[in-house]
């Protein structure tokens, strides 16, 4: 019988337990093989924006610019594609309501009230792309 990952595997389960147990996070389970992962769970992020008071149109709009920042296409590097997600993270989403309208910024993360955001922890969540 083979022993290899065991400890790893126990390591891993103590530190959901933390997580979860300590912290309060939730947990996303089944996550591991999903043919749908993303980088973004965009179901949990809309409910929270909802939660913000911030309309579907709005959402949908900070969502979309969030998607682009995400994606890797063209000359556009790993690198790149962290720094464009982080900026939105950190500064919030830059987008109009309507044409002729005022830019909002949508805030993916509350600064100000930190208890005030979604905490969750997974395990081992695999995405596939451009790179897996």
């Amino acid at each position: 019988m083979c022993n290899v990952g065991q400890r790893e595997a126990l390591t891993q389960q103590r530190v959901l337990r933390f997580f979860q147990e300590s912290l309060g996070y939730a947990c996303l389970d089944g996550r591991r093989g999903r043919d749908d992962n993303h980088n973004i769970e965009e179901c949990l992020l809309t409910g929270w924006l909802q939660r913000q008071g911030h309309g579907d149109k709005l959402i949908a709009r900070a969502l979309r610019e969030l998607g682009q920042a995400a994606t890797l296409s063209g000359s556009k590097t790993l690198y790149d594609a962290n720094h464009d997600v982080y900026r939105l993270l950190r500064y919030g989403v830059k987008v109009r309501p309507d044409a002729g309208e005022q830019n909002v910024t949508v805030w993916l993360i509350d600064w100000e009230n930190p208890e005030n955001n979604d905490f969750a922890v997974a395990e081992e969540v695999a995405i596939t792309g451009r790179h897996s």
